[in-house]
């Protein structure tokens, strides 16, 4: 007969085994929360953030393109300039200025918005129970965002962190409000709006949904969610060597490469489109017409040697086609 073994005469590996169980789980717990709690500072160059909407009345796509480029002194104070972009392209000459941003060493984002005073935006010091406070409020409806000036508040509910597309934990802040939000320390908010959602207090009932698609940063792509695609832009344009496919129309530059002419042939079921624009290889506006027609003749003549693109938009200033164009 085998002798009954007590808990006391077990041997050791049985201890042995449960305190390396312990320890790896609590490696594995601490290194989680050692990666989450590295600082990482508000973005101050190369940084885009993109917002899309939708109608579901009308059916129409919204587009929220914001981009940090260039710096500036305002009152003594060194702040990075925030253009709403005019597409995917920072250097778009038809962005616009929307309002500088800066991050004191305090970690806190403030925002100067046009006609308003300066207003915190973000702070990255809060813990669980903390209460922001904001004076400029904002609405959405329809491609508008209508600022005034208006108190509200958030309360920081919990901290936890959030893994980004790059495999990188960072902090995460969740906020309760009418609305709600969420924040990544370095990202800021990623619900709805995305970059100045914290402005936002209050929905209005037209028929919008918007979701907070895309942040990128130094041309990684750090947090994507976008309902319409798998990128941050979808048939925009974000760089002159993007890829030309464009399944909703064909646009036709005969010939191409071409020297003093071509020909385009905008090939597509209603007549939706509005204008024309050429940008040569640095961004730069080189040619615009007033769409009448689907086909066309444009001179070239007059260009230099090199590379430019070609776009097409409709009457809401969305990009419907695209197309790269070689002048030899």
């Amino acid at each position: 007969m085998l002798p009954v073994m007590c808990n006391a005469e077990k041997p050791n590996y049985f201890k042995m085994r449960t305190i390396k169980i312990t320890l790896l789980i609590f490696l594995m717990t601490i290194g989680k929360y050692s990666i989450s709690q590295e600082f990482f500072t508000f973005p101050d160059s190369n940084a885009t953030w993109n917002t899309v909407g939708h109608n579901i009345f009308s059916g129409y796509n919204w587009n929220f393109r914001y981009a940090i480029y260039g710096d500036t002194v305002i009152n003594s104070t060194l702040y990075q300039k925030v253009y709403e972009m005019y597409d995917s392209t920072i250097l778009n000459p038809y962005s616009t200025y929307f309002a500088a941003i800066r991050e004191n060493a305090n970690r806190q984002v403030f925002c100067l918005i046009p006609g308003f005073n300066e207003s915190i935006l973000y702070d990255f010091n809060l813990e669980s129970g903390d209460t922001i406070f904001y004076h400029i409020g904002a609405h959405l409806c329809e491609n508008n965002l209508s600022l005034e000036e208006h108190d509200h508040f958030k309360v920081v509910t919990a901290t936890d962190s959030i893994l980004l597309e790059n495999n990188q934990y960072r902090k995460s802040w969740i906020l309760e409000s009418f609305l709600g939000d969420t924040w990544v320390e370095g990202v800021g908010s990623i619900n709805f709006y995305g970059l100045f959602n914290p402005l936002i207090y209050d929905i209005t009932l037209c028929g919008d949904i918007y979701t907070f698609a895309c942040f990128k940063h130094n041309d990684t792509v750090l947090y994507l969610d976008n309902p319409n695609c798998n990128r941050c832009f979808c048939q925009l344009i974000t760089s002159i060597d993007q890829n030309e496919k464009d399944d909703e129309i064909l646009l036709q530059i005969i010939p191409n490469p071409a020297s003093s002419k071509v020909l385009v042939r905008i090939d597509i079921k209603d007549n939706s489109f509005n204008n024309l624009l050429i940008y040569n290889n640095l961004g730069e506006l080189v040619f615009y017409k007033k769409i009448e027609t689907k086909e066309f003749v444009i001179r070239t003549d007059n260009y230099k040697h090199g590379l430019y693109l070609v776009q097409v938009f409709d009457s809401y200033n969305r990009i419907i086609g695209s197309r790269k164009l070689i002048i030899e």
